[in-house]
């Protein structure tokens, strides 16, 4: 077994999920390495106290509060490649986790080999985006960054640092011709697809698109 999907659909679902998850993590363990868990509010504590997570290549977390614990464990799972984490978090939880990483011998010691991140928060605490623009920094091997509703200044503060970037997306609340500019000269040669997020614009759209023809090696 290389994946493992679970959404919940049911509201009346035992209340040992959690245990049984473990179960089936533990008994999958010598060929599990992608795992997505979708709309979940039951606590993962136990389950991801697993020792089978640190084998995973590929995790994904979707809705719910994602505790400390579950991070703290994450952040120990050193063969993820690619992780995607969707929900509520702590700033206790977040801290502990990306700011606990280190560069010894140039190379990092939290999720050393991370290629692909998504970290969106549901209640968008701009704060807590801080510690995670500061683990992000340097990392060479990452390819596909998505921080949702970060602001786009401190997306744009570490794209000189991560040079093999090929995929983003960017949240722009206001667009405007400004911040378009901004944006198009700031953005790395080497990507190849970008998604633009926003909210509101300051002038018509077909004032504004027209700035993005300099994006020419870009899918957007």
């Amino acid at each position: 077994m290389n994946d493992v999907e679970d959404e919940d659909e049911d509201d009346d679902r035992d209340d040992d999920l959690d245990a049984k998850l473990k179960d089936m993590l533990n008994r999958n363990g010598s060929t599990l390495q992608h795992l997505i868990l979708g709309d979940l509010d039951e606590s993962l504590d136990l389950a991801f106290e697993s020792v089978i997570i640190n084998n995973l290549t590929h995790l994904d977390l979707f809705g719910g509060h994602v505790s400390d614990f579950v991070l703290k464990h994450i952040s120990d799972a050193l063969n993820l490649q690619s992780l995607t984490l969707c929900g509520f978090f702590s700033k206790l939880g977040v801290r502990q986790m990306f700011e606990t990483d280190c560069i010894i011998d140039g190379k990092n010691t939290c999720l050393p080999h991370l290629e692909s991140f998504g970290f969106v928060m549901e209640d968008e605490d701009n704060d807590l985006y801080r510690p995670v623009i500061d683990f992000l920094r340097g990392r060479e091997k990452l390819r596909r960054l998505d921080l949702g509703s970060c602001p786009w200044d401190m997306i744009r503060d570490i794209l000189p640092d991560v040079k093999n970037l090929r995929a983003a997306s960017v949240c722009i609340n206001e667009l405007s011709k400004e911040r378009i500019k901004a944006l198009v000269e700031a953005l790395p040669t080497q990507l190849v697809a970008v998604r633009l997020l926003a909210d509101f614009s300051d002038g018509p759209l077909v004032h504004i698109f027209p700035l993005l023809i300099r994006l020419t090696n870009y899918a957007h």
